[in-house]
């Protein structure tokens, strides 16, 4: 909605503000060393350290990461459409993620196709060639062993707090047996007399 408003009142006569338009996709991605490096750091310390609330704030966050094609399993979905010249939409979708092929979905992958111009485009895909913007990583913990076919129902939000995007994003198969919630507020280690005062 700023970026709009900025453009109305700053843009002069035959301006154009680059990008013009966002398209942002979601597809579950199988990408083990990426999971065991991020989310399984702490398990792989030696020795006795109790590491599970760790682990727990590495499973709340999202990483930059760079996946191919191959780690797909599932088709892209769309997640949200951003037009600069209109109000930004709510960033929050729900869908139903088939498995095109056996894996384990280790988390969510998201990337942008960006409109510079009404001529220049640019995607970070996972089927195009490597661009300067990575893709981002939201893992599952535990993570979902997929059969061809298999569905999950998945879920993606994100909430503008403050100056940053807290995210949201689950996953649940259709016996409601295996289900994961995340949040990137759980991601950040809390103090209780810090909340307190705050």
């Amino acid at each position: 909605q700023a970026a709009a408003e900025i453009r109305r009142r700053l843009l002069a006569p035959g301006g154009v503000c680059i990008p013009r338009r966002d398209r942002v996709y979601v597809a579950l991605v199988e990408d083990d060393a990426l999971y065991a490096r991020t989310v399984g750091a702490w398990a792989a310390v030696s020795g006795t350290l109790e590491h599970e609330s760790l682990t727990s704030l590495m499973a709340n966050g999202w990483f930059r990461t760079r996946a191919s094609g191959e780690q797909l399993v599932s088709e892209p979905a769309p997640f949200v459409a951003l037009d600069y010249d209109r109000p930004a939409p709510a960033l929050q979708a729900c869908w139903d993620a088939f498995a095109t092929r056996d894996g384990i979905a280790h988390g969510l992958l998201v990337w942008f196709d960006t409109d510079l111009t009404d001529r220049v485009v640019l995607s970070n895909a996972p089927t195009a060639p490597p661009a300067l913007y990575g893709q981002a990583f939201f893992p599952f913990r535990p993570t979902f062993r997929m059969r061809l076919g298999d569905r999950l129902r998945v879920e993606l939000r994100s909430v503008l707090a403050g100056d940053a995007h807290a995210w949201t994003w689950a996953a649940r198969d259709d016996s409601g047996e295996r289900a994961v919630r995340h949040s990137t507020l759980l991601s950040l280690p809390l103090d209780p007399e810090a909340l307190q005062r705050r």
